[in-house]
């Protein structure tokens, strides 16, 4: 796919049926993480991995997450996904924020470690952002 020209038909209707499988499912939160060091697709996995293995062992019967690592343009990458916590939003968001502060180093680095946890409303479209690039080669996600 040629990101300059735009998706092809083909394209937008698989990344528009993505998003409808993922709005199809409940979510409490919709979020952003970033990272002081730069951040490569792989690097990402691996704390997108942790981050779901802690989440399970202590939320399992209500734990959900869809997430996709994306590049900024200087190639460090972010992630952005789509989480389900059966906890009020308060708690919630504290919740993700502590987690992604212990599995990205350095730890505890809050000022630059930075997190945006937003309660999921579809009608904003946080499955839609989430799937916008899952056609491009250069991205990683995964669900759980």
């Amino acid at each position: 796919m040629k990101t300059h020209t735009g998706y092809s038909m083909r394209e937008k209707k698989l990344l528009n049926g993505w998003a409808e499988c993922l709005n199809s499912i409940p979510w409490s939160s919709f979020c952003t993480f970033t990272c002081y060091h730069p951040l490569s697709k792989n690097a990402a996995r691996v704390k997108m991995e942790r981050m779901a293995e802690n989440l399970k062992d202590q939320y399992s019967d209500t734990f959900r997450m869809f997430w996709v690592a994306e590049p900024f343009a200087s190639k460090d990458y972010h992630v952005h996904s789509l989480i389900q916590l059966d906890c009020p939003a308060i708690a919630t968001k504290q919740i993700i924020i502590n987690e992604w502060h212990e599995v990205s180093p350095p730890v505890g680095y809050k000022k630059h470690n930075l997190v945006l946890v937003e309660e999921y409303e579809p009608a904003k479209g946080g499955h839609i952002y989430v799937a916008k690039y899952l056609q491009m080669q250069n991205i990683d996600y995964d669900i759980h």
